[in-house]
């Protein structure tokens, strides 16, 4: 049997793992009559979320990398002769990257050419 103090408790408890967890997606909350209902709704949004996220890195990723690949064949590094195109064997790309809660971190990959498709 329930009682008055534990259904209180666990909405209130509800209350505060909506507002946590609404606090982490940047989104705002709108309370209801039902504090678990509002808990459900804003826990089916993580997925969307982090699909969001997920393209918005892939988007900065495909931008980063076409950059890279122009700044490669205006100094010469990436070139075409006849229908062939040339390309060092490996190459650096630096990238600063930051995750919640902790400090920007500049990091640095080798690419090696067959990594993107050449022999």
């Amino acid at each position: 049997m329930r009682t008055k103090e534990g259904i209180k408790a666990s909405s209130a408890t509800y209350r505060e793992a909506s507002k946590r967890v609404a606090k982490k997606l940047k989104i705002s909350l709108k309370h209801s009559k039902y504090p678990s209902d509002d808990f459900k709704e804003i826990a089916e949004m993580i997925p969307k979320k982090i699909k969001e996220k997920a393209l918005k890195w892939y988007k900065m990723g495909i931008h980063r990398g076409l950059t890279k690949a122009t700044d490669m064949m205006l100094a010469g590094q990436i070139y075409k002769k006849g229908n062939t195109v040339y390309c060092p064997n490996s190459f650096d790309v630096r990238v600063k990257t930051k995750f919640s809660g902790e400090a920007w971190v500049n990091r640095k990959h080798k690419i090696g050419a067959k990594d993107i498709g050449f022999e």
